[in-house]
């Protein structure tokens, strides 16, 4: 999916907020900037493999390409023989404390391809530094022996996801979906560097553990990231996208406005609340609707 304008990530009065300043139909995407410290490694996908932060360029392995990504491209992998890979460098290899992030969406899940599929892989025995997907169609974090958070959201195909793992030797180890802290682990460890090349869609030791489907934005910080900091990063999350299939149509206006009136429950304010103001209503639904058809509208959320 393409970008059709700008987003502007705010905090105000405690609250973030994600303000699409689109006209139009469509999903409300856009570039927001990156947490302003830490970061060490981010592969956008836009038509290459390029380190946009220190350099440190990766190579397409297999046949890995290109497709609609939740900002611009993103990698294609085909769950064969496709994956990216970076060079090792100790800036992507923390000892003490580091972040892991990336927009995924899967064409095959876990359990239909029976088997772990990476999505940022640095570990080695040992000294894990792993976020992936397992066959329970979880999100899973490694750190060190084994030591992990594992997500409470059960993994869709055709489904954007931004997944966030985050881990400091004096804090504990946490994981994010789409914003939302869904688990944390108080498990206090250090890792040794792996020496191990950063993939992307693979797991350089343990693999192949290969990939199906679209990973975009991909990050690695040398410190944890805050819960502010996650949601951030998350301000392309799709304000009115009630149904999450990366678009805003009638369809998701109308499943506002049955939230609205109290026949479905499950519409979360972070893309139901089209105004910010922290109320699921009628009128949301309206701004919903307005937004698909290419009204002037201006589509306001809070943060998860």
């Amino acid at each position: 999916m393409k970008s059709i304008g700008e987003n502007a990530c705010l905090v105000m009065g405690g609250m973030f907020l994600c303000l699409s300043l689109t006209t139009g139909a469509g999903a409300s995407g856009g570039v927001c900037p990156a947490p302003g410290s830490g970061l060490v490694a981010w592969y956008p996908g836009e038509g290459n493999a390029d380190d946009a932060q220190a350099g440190n360029d990766a190579t397409l392995q297999a046949g890995a390409g290109f497709d609609d990504g939740i900002i611009g491209q993103a990698f294609s992998l085909d769950g064969v023989d496709d994956f990216v890979s970076a060079p090792s460098t100790a800036a992507v290899d923390p000892t003490s404390a580091g972040s892991q992030s990336a927009w995924v969406r899967f064409s095959e899940l876990p359990s239909t391809a029976g088997r772990i599929m990476e999505i940022i892989g640095k570990g080695s025995a040992g000294n894990d530094f792993d976020l992936q997907a397992e066959p329970d169609n979880r999100f899973h974090f490694f750190i060190a022996a084994g030591s992990q958070a594992v997500s409470t959201t059960v993994i869709r195909s055709g489904i954007w996801y931004h997944v966030a793992g985050t881990w400091d030797s004096t804090v504990g180890i946490s994981i994010y979906v789409n914003g939302v802290l869904e688990h944390a682990a108080s498990e206090l460890v250090t890792r040794n560097a792996s020496g191990q090349p950063l993939e992307i869609g693979n797991q350089p030791f343990f693999g192949p553990r290969l990939f199906h489907g679209l990973i975009d934005e991909v990050q690695v910080f040398d410190r944890a990231l805050s819960d502010l900091e996650v949601a951030e990063i998350v301000c392309t999350i799709f304000c009115g996208d009630a149904n999450t299939d990366g678009n805003v149509t009638a369809t998701d206006a109308l499943i506002i406005l049955r939230k609205a009136i109290g026949t479905d429950l499950t519409c979360p304010l972070a893309r139901c609340d089209t105004n910010g103001d922290s109320s699921i209503v009628s009128s949301d639904a309206l701004r919903a609707l307005r937004f698909a058809v290419g009204q002037d509208v201006t589509l306001e959320c809070p943060a998860p």
